[in-house]
């Protein structure tokens, strides 16, 4: 791809992937961090004669989902742009929400089985829209998708300003992977296990319920640079032992343990010079579980390395503890960050 300061927008139909996949509440959106990352590019590209943008929210399978459109995200970035909101239905793709004159947001991708599988005829009439593709939607950057790769074999494409940013990033983490401690958690195990094992960091954390799925799997999981918790806070508050849990209780865990925490702690000040956060070590969003996610990125910020915070649930609960201004960068991808860190790749 090429970067989007070779490319002149001026009086073009461009079409441009975002992220659109942010928490809405009650039809508001609550934490709009990956739409804000994408606004240095909206601006680049104010000079175009027609912009198109695309993205998706949730998983609706193809189907569509009244609670997944597009309405408060549109209407969000209409207001962050200072344009007037106003929709209309459309043939092509049932409806649209325009902002001011020149910008039209298509609805949510994935209500249409084509995105997910690639097609190339649902991935043509979103390429018949404009002439230039600009993809600034690096959360997806490693799905094989319509809006994603689909297009970008049809248009010439540029890569966004954010979407730049983030792989310069990550090249320089990837050459000092043996100098990076990374803390693995959330919930999402089959994203991450594949990367997770070809990842040459000097160690990796587990935490949350990847951290349970890999201890119940530890025979596929056996290498020296992984470093699985000891003890976990159960959902009834008690500190159990990991080596004196059943399967089901293993994944009733909610929160680390103190003598992992204190284990965690010791690793990440002594070892390497960047620290990686890919997902919450508990279910941080209640206080009671909180300690091992807060702790861990208090741990980070004192340190004085380079910290990095992989996207989604990480970027929110570096925003809810309020140490996003403590932290060296946030990125807006989660699992495509540590598919970049391990392949070096894209889906393009």
């Amino acid at each position: 791809m090429k970067l989007l300061k070779d490319l002149d927008p001026k009086d073009k139909k461009i079409i441009v992937r975002l992220d659109f996949d942010v928490p809405v509440k009650n039809q508001k959106v609550i934490d709009g961090f990956r739409i804000d990352a994408s606004l240095p590019t909206l601006k680049y590209l104010a000079d175009a004669k027609k912009l198109y943008l695309i993205g998706h929210s949730g998983r609706p399978q193809g189907k569509l989902v009244e609670s997944l459109r597009l309405k408060p995200q549109a209407k969000y970035l209409a207001k962050k742009l200072n344009l007037k909101f106003s929709e209309r239905p459309c043939k092509f793709y049932e409806r649209r929400y325009l902002l001011g004159e020149k910008i039209e947001i298509l609805e949510n991708l994935r209500f249409n089985d084509g995105e997910e599988i690639n097609n190339q005829k649902f991935a043509q009439k979103l390429a018949n829209l404009a002439e230039v593709f600009v993809f600034e939607a690096f959360a997806v950057s490693h799905r094989a998708h319509a809006s994603v790769s689909g297009l970008a074999k049809i248009l010439p494409t540029y890569l966004g300003l954010r979407c730049q940013k983030e792989i310069e990033i990550l090249d320089k983490l990837r050459n000092e992977a043996d100098q990076t401690v990374v803390l693995v958690g959330g919930a999402k195990i089959d994203d991450k296990s594949k990367i997770i094992k070809s990842y040459k960091a000097q160690k990796i954390l587990f935490g949350g319920l990847t951290a349970a799925e890999v201890w119940l799997k530890k025979n596929e999981y056996k290498n020296e640079k992984f470093v699985l918790p000891t003890d976990g806070k159960m959902s009834d508050g008690a500190i159990k032992n990991y080596d004196d849990l059943s399967r089901d209780e293993i994944l009733q865990i909610r929160d680390l343990g103190p003598k992992t925490i204190a284990a965690y702690k010791d690793i990440m000040k002594n070892l390497g010079k960047n620290i990686i956060y890919a997902g919450p070590m508990g279910q941080y969003e209640k206080k009671e579980f909180a300690q091992g996610t807060f702790q861990l990125f208090k741990a980070g910020v004192a340190s004085g390395k380079k910290t990095i915070v992989l996207g989604g649930d990480s970027a929110s609960a570096v925003q809810m503890f309020k140490l996003e201004n403590q932290i060296s960068y946030i990125s807006v991808g989660g699992g495509a960050a540590l598919n970049y860190l391990a392949t070096g790749k894209m889906a393009f």
